[in-house]
């Protein structure tokens, strides 16, 4: 018995890509600079123009490469008032790896690798 295959036709698609023609640029306020990298014993964080203003809900977040938070630390410390417009973190007790730092709170927010 042979069967014969009676459908005939054209399937089409149609797909429609956005292309970006421009970047956005980060506003300066988020600019923080993170030394030393690597790090081993402590991390600095620094931002150029002012120094950290705590709110309520500021802080930052350290995370592994799997999404997990491995460390948090309120970005209010002893030297803020000083003039110090920088922030040192301990990460002595982390192991060796990648960490993304995430600075801020839910309205502001700065992410680094």
């Amino acid at each position: 018995m042979f069967l014969r295959n009676t459908w005939a036709g054209h399937l089409l698609y149609k797909f429609t890509f956005d292309i970006a023609t421009s970047v956005i640029e980060v506003a300066d306020e988020l600019q923080y600079k993170l030394f030393p990298n690597p790090a081993s014993e402590y991390i600095t964080i620094s931002k150029p123009s002012e120094g950290f203003e705590p709110s309520e809900g500021s802080d930052v977040k350290i995370f592994n490469m799997l999404g997990e938070c491995v460390m948090t630390a309120p970005t209010a410390h002893p030297s803020t008032g000083s003039g110090s417009d920088n922030l040192r973190i301990d990460i002595s007790h982390l192991p060796r790896g990648v960490y993304y730092i995430r600075i801020g709170s839910r309205s502001k927010m700065f992410v680094k690798m």
